[in-house]
C-alpha cells in the first residue's frame, strides 16, 4: 500500500508541477476544506473542485519544481493521518524560490487514501531576495547576492548603491549583469572574481575573502576604489549562494594622498632649511615621514575593513533573526491548525456517533443484500448451465431429426426410382405384346392399337412430368433443410454470444453496486449516506429481476416477444437506480453524468421495470466506454399526453463522445456481443423502439420510445 507521505508528495507534484486538474481531483474526497492565506473554500462536489483548481492555475500558471525541505506526520482520529510538508517551489527559468507550508488531512479508505483537508500558507515565509531587500537598501555600501557553479554566475539581487555609483537604471544594470556579473570592474578584477567564485563553488564550507577592487562608471572613465568582501550564505544543491559587500574607500585614499603630499611638502621645506645639515640626518627624516604615511594608509584600510565586517555581521544577524521568526511563526501556525482540526473532527464524530452506528447497520444490510444478489447470480449461472445442457440436448435431437429426415428423403427417392424402373419395364412389355398382336390382328385392330399407343405416350409424358416435379420438390426440400441447419447454427452462436455479454453486463452492475457501497463508506453526511444506502439496497433487490429477464430473453428466437410485465413502479425511482449504478463508472473515468425529467410528466406506471432499467444500463455502458475524460452524458425523460390510461414515454441518452460513422449506423444493433443489441432486444420484447442519431466525432443520441400503462401512487 502506498504510504501517506508518498500520497501527499504525488498530490503536490500534480498541483504545482504538472498543473493537472483531473489528476489533482483524484486525490480529493467529494467534500473537503481548502484553506489558503486569503480564503477558506468548502468544496462539496467534484464540479466545485474542478472550478476552484482551474481558478488557482489561472491565477498562478507557472510550473514549479517541488523540493521537499521537511516532512512531519502524525496519526489522527482512527483512519485519519495528518501530514505537514515544508516545500520549496522553484519556478522554471527563475532563481528565487517560494517557500510554503502545506498541511494535509488524509483519510484512509480500504487500501488507499483521500484528502479531506488542505491548508497552504506563505504568511510568514519570504524568499531570500525579499529577506535581504528589507534591510539592504538602507546600507551605505553595495550589497550583491549571486549563485555560482564554476564559471556559471547568476546575479540574484543588487541594492540601490550600485545604480547611484554607476549612474545607470536598475533594468540596464541587471541586463548587463545577465551577460557579465562583474561588468563594472576592471578587466583584471573581472578575471580574478570569476576565478575566485568558481573556486568557492566547489568548496563545502567556503571561507570569507576580502580584497580591493576598482569600479568603473557606465562610460568606463571614473574609477571608484572599493574594499570588497565575499561571503558564502548557503549551498543550494550544486550551486553556492554568495553575498558581496562593496565599501567605497575613495575618501580614505584621497585623505591618505593629501596627507602624503602635505608631509612631502613639509619635508621639502625642512630639507631646504637644513640644506647644510648632514645628508645622513635628512635621509633619516625622510624615512620617518614615509613610515608615518604608510601607517596612516594602513589605519584607513583597517577602518574600511572594520566597517565592511560590521555590515557583514549586520546582514548575518538579520538573516538569523528572520529565520528564527519564520520557524517560530510556522510552528505556531501548525500547532494551531492541527489543534483546531483535531478538535473539530472529535466534536463532529461525537455529534454523529449514533447516526454512524445506525448507518453502519444499514451498510451491513446493504452488504447482506449484495451477498444475496451474489447468491442469485450463482443461481443464474446454474440456470445458464442447465440451459447449456438443454441446448446441447436440443442440438443432438435436431441432428437426429436431420438424419432421420435425410434417411426418409433418401428412401422416398429410392422408391421413386424403383417405381420408374417398374413402369418402364411394364411399358416395354406392353409394347412387345402390341407388336405380337399386330402381327396376328387385322388392319382395323392396328388403328385401334395406334390410338391406344398415343394414349400411352400421353400417359408416359404425364408420368415423366410427375417424376420431374417430384425431383424438384426433393431438391427444394434438401435446400430448405440445409438452410434450417445453417440458421439454427447461427442462432445458436448468437445466443451463446448474448449469454456471455449478459453475464459480463451483470458482473459490471455488481461491480458498480460494490463501488457505490465502498464510496458510501467514506460519506460523512448522515442524510446523504442513508439515501445512498437505500438506493444500493433497491439496486441489489432488482438484480433477480434483471437475471430473470436475461434468462427469458436468452431463450427467445428472433421476432419473438416476451409476455408483457405488469410491474407497478415509479419512473423517477427507475432513473435514480440507473444513476446509482452508472455513477461510479463515470466518477472513475472523470465523466459528468446527469438525469433530467420533464416537469409534470406521469411518474407512476405499469410495465417491465427491470427490462427498461436493463436497456438504460446497456446504452449507458456503451456511452461511458466511448466518452473521454471530462465529457458529459445526459439521460432525459419526457412523455406524450395520456390516451385511454396509457402514454408513450420518450427517453433520450446523449453523449459528446467519439460518435458513430455513417457506415456503422445500419448494422449498429446487429452484433450479438454488443450491449446495444441487448438493449434493442429488451425494448423489442416490450413493444417499443430505439432510434439513434450520430456523427463521427460529435457524440451520439439514443431515443427509446415505449408505451406504458399509467398506475397510481
Amino acid at each position: 500500500m502506498q504510504s501517506a507521505i508518498d500520497f501527499g508528495k504525488n498530490f503536490l507534484n500534480s498541483f504545482f508541477n504538472k498543473k493537472d486538474v483531473d489528476a489533482v481531483s483524484t486525490f480529493l474526497a467529494d467534500d473537503i476544506i481548502w484553506i489558503t492565506p486569503n480564503e477558506i473554500r468548502h468544496l462539496r462536489s467534484v464540479r466545485s473542485i474542478h472550478e476552484f483548481l482551474r481558478e488557482a492555475i489561472q491565477e498562478d500558471p507557472k510550473v514549479y519544481n517541488v523540493d521537499i525541505a521537511s516532512i512531519r506526520s502524525a496519526p489522527g482520529l482512527e483512519t485519519t493521518t495528518i501530514a505537514v510538508f515544508d516545500v520549496n517551489l522553484i519556478p522554471k527559468h527563475e532563481e528565487s524560490s517560494i517557500n510554503i507550508r502545506c498541511t494535509l488531512a488524509l483519510h484512509r479508505e480500504g487500501v488507499g487514501f483521500e484528502i479531506v483537508y488542505v491548508g497552504m500558507s506563505r504568511k510568514y515565509l519570504r524568499t531570500d531576495v525579499e529577506q535581504i531587500r528589507g534591510f539592504a537598501e538602507a546600507l551605505p555600501c553595495g550589497v550583491m547576492t549571486l549563485t555560482t557553479q564554476g564559471n556559471d554566475i547568476r546575479v540574484m539581487y543588487v541594492n540601490g548603491w550600485f545604480f547611484r555609483k554607476l549612474g545607470m537604471e536598475e533594468a540596464a544594470v541587471y541586463e548587463r549583469m545577465d551577460q557579465n556579473a562583474f561588468f563594472m570592474l576592471k578587466q583584471e578584477d573581472q578575471k580574478r572574481m570569476i576565478t575566485l567564485t568558481g573556486e568557492m563553488s566547489v568548496l563545502k564550507k567556503p571561507k570569507p575573502l576580502s580584497m580591493q577592487v576598482t569600479l568603473l562608471d557606465k562610460d568606463g572613465k571614473n574609477a571608484i576604489p572599493c574594499h570588497m568582501s565575499v561571503n558564502a550564505a548557503y549551498k543550494d544543491g550544486s550551486r553556492t549562494v554568495l553575498y558581496l559587500i562593496f565599501d567605497e574607500i575613495s575618501d580614505v585614499m584621497q585623505q591618505v594622498e593629501r596627507d602624503r603630499k602635505k608631509e612631502a611638502r613639509l619635508q621639502k621645506e625642512k630639507l631646504a632649511e637644513k640644506a647644510e645639515s648632514s645628508g645622513k640626518n635628512s635621509a633619516k627624516s625622510m624615512e620617518e615621514m614615509e613610515a608615518r604615511a604608510r601607517e596612516q594608509v594602513e589605519e584607513a584600510v583597517r577602518l574600511a575593513k572594520a566597517e565592511s565586517e560590521a555590515a557583514e555581521k549586520l546582514i548575518k544577524d538579520k538573516l538569523g533573526q528572520a529565520e528564527k521568526e519564520k520557524k517560530a511563526a510556522v510552528e505556531k501556525t501548525r500547532r494551531s491548525v492541527s489543534d483546531q482540526f483535531s478538535k473539530a473532527w472529535k466534536e463532529e464524530k461525537e455529534k454523529h456517533a449514533e447516526s454512524l452506528a445506525s448507518l453502519e447497520k444499514e451498510l451491513a444490510a446493504a452488504q447482506k443484500a449484495a451477498e444475496e444478489a451474489a447468491a442469485a447470480r450463482k443461481a443464474l449461472e446454474e440456470k445458464l448451465s442447465a440451459l447449456e445442457t438443454r441446448k446441447q440436448q436440443s442440438e443432438r435431437e435436431y441432428q437426429d431429426r436431420i438424419l432421420k429426415l435425410e434417411w426418409e428423403v433418401s428412401g422416398a427417392k429410392k422408391k421413386a426410382q424403383e417405381d420408374l424402373k417398374d413402369w418402364q419395364k411394364q411399358l416395354e412389355d406392353e409394347k412387345e405384346a402390341v407388336r405380337r398382336e399386330e402381327s396376328e390382328k387385322a388392319a382395323e385392330e392396328r388403328e385401334t392399337l395406334r390410338n391406344g399407343l398415343e394414349q400411352e405416350k400421353k400417359r408416359k409424358a404425364e408420368l415423366e412430368g410427375e417424376v420431374l416435379g417430384l425431383q424438384k420438390d426433393l431438391s427444394r426440400t434438401e435446400l430448405s433443410l440445409k438452410k434450417k441447419e445453417t440458421d439454427q447454427r447461427v442462432l445458436s452462436k448468437e445466443k451463446d454470444k448474448s449469454i456471455l455479454r449478459m453475464e459480463s453486463l451483470l458482473q459490471g452492475q455488481m461491480g458498480s453496486i460494490q463501488s457505490a457501497a465502498r464510496i458510501s463508506q467514506g460519506e460523512r453526511n448522515p442524510d446523504k449516506l442513508r439515501e445512498q444506502m437505500e438506493k444500493i439496497v433497491k439496486t441489489a433487490a432488482s438484480m433477480p429481476d434483471y437475471m430473470s429477464d436475461l434468462a427469458a430473453i436468452s431463450k427467445l428466437n428472433p421476432n419473438e416477444r416476451m409476455p408483457a410485465a405488469q410491474d407497478h413502479f415509479s419512473v423517477k425511482s427507475c432513473l435514480d437506480l440507473v444513476r446509482l449504478v452508472i455513477w461510479p463508472r463515470c466518477r472513475q473515468k472523470g465523466i459528468i453524468f446527469s438525469v433530467e425529467m420533464t416537469e409534470g410528466m406521469p411518474d407512476a406506471v405499469i410495465g417491465g421495470k427491470a427490462g427498461l432499467e436493463l436497456a438504460f444500463l446497456c446504452i449507458l455502458e456503451n456511452a461511458v466506454e466511448n466518452t473521454a475524460s471530462g465529457g458529459t452524458i445526459t439521460l432525459t425523460a419526457s412523455s406524450d399526453a395520456p390516451v385511454r390510461g396509457s402514454a408513450y414515454y420518450h427517453f433520450r441518452i446523449e453523449d459528446n463522445g467519439c460518435g458513430i460513422s455513417e457506415d456503422r449506423l445500419p448494422v449498429l444493433f446487429d452484433q450479438p456481443e454488443n450491449e446495444l443489441s441487448i438493449a434493442r432486444k429488451v425494448i423489442g420484447t416490450m413493444g417499443g423502439s430505439i432510434q439513434v442519431r450520430s456523427r463521427l466525432g460529435e457524440g451520439a443520441s439514443f431515443e427509446i420510445r415505449v408505451n406504458l400503462k399509467l398506475g397510481k401512487h
